[in-house]
């Protein structure tokens, strides 16, 4: 049975080239448009990007804060993404990882990673499935969101 702390992955192909997908992925104000349940978001410096989201899970109440800030940016091949969230009761850390590479012409494939480091609070009394069909779900959103900004001129 999966764990919420087991590595969440997958792969995502984009009908762009990877300095475009690079560039929409490193760039914070595209990733905050891109949040499911954004309330507001703010950036206190270049590579931070602080922000409160509403989520739609019965199991996680009020707001949460989000801390997002980039760890790592070589163009255009790879992206290392810290995340810190807190909420009523819980903390939820991870680390996300993407890298880049060109597939067929004016294509680009983007294997991406992410972590759980850090869990406190009524998080870990959640189910584990139900945490990770709402992650999957979220997870699902932000891409669908990331691939109009990515694939739209």
């Amino acid at each position: 049975m999966a764990s919420i702390t087991d590595p969440f992955s997958g792969e995502e192909l984009f009908k762009a080239e990877p300095e475009r997908v690079f560039g929409v992925l490193s760039n914070l104000d595209a990733l905050a448009k891109a949040i499911p349940g954004l309330v507001s978001a703010e950036r206190p410096d270049e590579r931070t990007l602080k922000c409160v989201v509403k989520p739609a899970l019965s199991f996680i109440g009020g707001s949460v804060k989000i801390t997002l800030s980039i760890a790592k940016a070589v163009p255009p091949g790879s992206i290392t993404l810290n995340l810190g969230s807190s909420g009523v009761g819980m903390t939820l850390d991870l680390v996300s990882t993407m890298t880049i590479t060109p597939a067929e012409t004016g294509q680009s494939r983007l294997q991406w990673s992410a972590q759980v480091v850090k869990m406190t609070g009524l998080v870990k009394a959640a189910p584990a499935a139900l945490v990770r069909a709402a992650a999957d779900k979220v997870i699902r959103d932000g891409w669908a969101e990331l691939r109009k900004q990515i694939e739209t001129p």
